[in-house]
């Protein structure tokens, strides 16, 4: 797996490269995640919902295949050959493509890379009265100094969760966790968050 600076190839990850899946298939299997500005402004393009009525359109998967996954596809082409791996190009006959647009997985932590307390910062676009974080990279982590909420209120110094422990709302997930991203980094994200809850329910004891 490899994540890219690049516009519109954000992260790719290869099956075969994952422990136990060595063999796991006949086929090289690799999983394309677009930038989120990318994806923002493709939503923008293309509206996840109906401008008139508001209506959510179902996934079209020959516009998926045509458009975003092609453009997945050529940035990667692009990556490979721009990074030294010219030859793995071309690529191997592609048996199958497939696409999915999550317009809700936008990650976009409060208090992270200037966020205030709504998850709002400079890169927030606004399409259709939804907002979605368009920068080309996003920080999933918060950093060592405390960044000022919308409320006034301060997020917490870099650990693996995100905690209102006033209202008693904790976040664990890969995606706040300092760690590579992956189903490691959620495991110690929710351990680190049970520690973090473990006293504060104890003092309600």
């Amino acid at each position: 797996a490899f994540s890219a600076a690049d516009e519109v190839l954000w992260f790719a990850s290869r099956t075969r490269s994952k422990p136990g899946l060595e063999d796991a298939a006949s086929y090289d299997c690799w999983t394309l995640v677009s930038t989120p500005k990318y994806a923002a402004a493709e939503v923008e393009r293309v509206p996840m919902q109906d401008p008139e009525t508001g209506a959510f359109r179902p996934q079209d998967m020959s516009y998926l295949r045509e458009g975003p996954c092609s453009e997945l596809l050529e940035a990667f082409r692009r990556l490979l050959h721009q990074n030294g791996h010219a030859s793995a190009l071309p690529l191997p006959q592609i048996k199958y493509v497939g696409g999915q647009r999550w317009g809700s997985a936008f990650p976009a932590p409060a208090g992270v890379d200037g966020r205030d307390a709504t998850g709002c910062g400079p890169s927030t676009v606004e399409v259709l009265g939804v907002a979605y974080d368009s920068a080309t990279c996003l920080k999933l982590a918060p950093g060592d100094d405390k960044i000022e909420g919308g409320h006034g209120e301060s997020c917490s110094p870099a650990r693996d969760f995100l905690a209102d422990d006033e209202h008693r709302i904790f976040y664990a997930s890969d995606y706040v966790s300092s760690r590579l991203p992956g189903v490691e980094a959620a495991a110690l994200s929710a351990l680190d968050t049970a520690r973090h809850m473990i006293p504060l329910l104890l003092e309600q004891t």
